[in-house]
């Protein structure tokens, strides 16, 4: 990485908060001893939020959101145990419904085109 990247530590392994600044964006993770676990949030250097999930045991589960950079959301969706679940929504900028997917196990089984 080509920024700073701090974090709490417990033994050997990161406990706690990570923060990492990269290319103009903040990512803050949670660790339970050395493995991503708890929330997580990016946001822009104008403190702007642009993705919000969970990890638990190392991988990305429940709801996951996505933002673009003036706060329209972009993507809202679920994980099941690090694979895509259920309806994923993509917006367009304007926030109107760009498509819907539904994923089972991380496969896409149907799209919508506009949400319909």
């Amino acid at each position: 990485p080509n920024g700073k990247r701090v974090w709490c530590k417990k033994g050997r392994a990161p406990h706690g908060l990570e923060i990492m600044w990269l290319a103009g964006r903040v990512q803050v993770n949670s660790y339970d001893s050395g493995v991503y676990d708890g929330p997580y949030a990016v946001w822009m250097r104008d403190g702007q939020k642009i993705e919000e999930g969970l990890w638990k045991a190392g991988r990305h589960e429940g709801d996951f959101f996505q933002w673009y950079e003036d706060g329209t959301l972009k993507v809202r969706g679920q994980f099941l145990r690090d694979r895509r679940h259920g309806q994923w929504t993509y917006y367009d900028q304007s926030g109107s419904v760009d498509r819907a997917v539904q994923f089972e196990n991380g496969r896409a089984v149907e799209e919508t085109a506009g949400g319909k």
